[in-house]
């Protein structure tokens, strides 16, 4: 049986809601509020008021960039390599490592691989539609699909918003 694990792996939404731990209903709920005052920002909705707005939601809203920010977490396994792209305290990260081996067992592939500044080992488990692995006590799991909390209108809005 043929696995395919190269290619493109996004955090996962099941990842990023367990990273969030017991204040996700209260993350999601003052996302929604974000939401609906966004959504009147870039409607234009003249009962809009952009001062009131940020003052309230200011944390919320840095809050949603730092979540985007895990959002946008990924791997790329490709040609004997992998490729981790994060953003960390507003800067873009790459890093690499080569594979050192790769093993199928039982409708699972093992991945060892080994970071190519610090040398630390790392093993990933894929099933073909998941890649899951554990860094520092803390379980992964990425995904094929990237996760999208909010659109690039709902991102261009905050960041605005914030820069006033």
């Amino acid at each position: 049986m043929f696995i395919d694990y190269e290619g493109y792996w996004y955090i996962s939404r099941i990842s990023i809601m367990e990273l969030l731990g017991n204040k996700l209903t209260v993350i999601l709920q003052s996302f929604q509020k974000i939401k609906k005052g966004l959504r009147d920002y870039i409607q234009q909705n003249s009962s809009f008021e952009e001062d009131l707005f940020v003052s309230e939601f200011q944390a919320e809203m840095l809050l949603a960039l730092q979540i985007d920010a895990l959002c946008q977490s990924s791997l790329e396994i490709s040609e004997g390599l992998v490729s981790m792209y994060t953003i960390q305290e507003g800067e873009e990260q790459l890093r690499k490592g080569n594979i050192l081996s790769a093993n199928f067992d039982g409708g699972i592939v093992k991945i060892e691989a080994e970071d190519s500044v610090d040398q630390e080992r790392s093993v990933f488990y894929c099933d073909g539609n998941e890649l899951n692995t554990e860094d520092q006590g803390v379980k992964l799991s990425f995904a094929r699909k990237p996760t999208f909390l909010f659109d690039d209108k709902e991102l261009d809005a905050m960041e605005y918003l914030l820069n006033q």
